[in-house]
């Protein structure tokens, strides 16, 4: 299997995801991967999407489901050009 490496632009993005989880929603986060054009070592800056796959510990509560809202409208605004 090739190893691959996560774009270097991808890192600030994908760093703030995984620390709002975290803060947000502690202990709800099982794994996060990454698929798409990142896991085909295919990634474009430009014209590429980001594709996280998020494994959760248990069905989200009402409350954990409005910050996961919340993280998505917050990492939307921070890097609007990967939605």
């Amino acid at each position: 299997m090739e190893n691959i490496q996560i774009p270097e632009v991808i890192h600030p993005l994908l760093h703030d995801y995984l620390n709002l989880l975290d803060r947000s929603v502690p202990d709800l986060t099982e794994a996060c991967y990454l698929h798409g054009s990142i896991a085909l070592n295919a990634f474009n800056e430009r014209l590429s999407d980001i594709d996280f796959i998020t494994v959760l510990r248990h069905i989200p509560t009402p409350q954990e489901i409005f910050h996961l809202e919340k993280i998505h409208q917050i990492l939307a605004t921070t890097y609007p050009n990967w939605k």
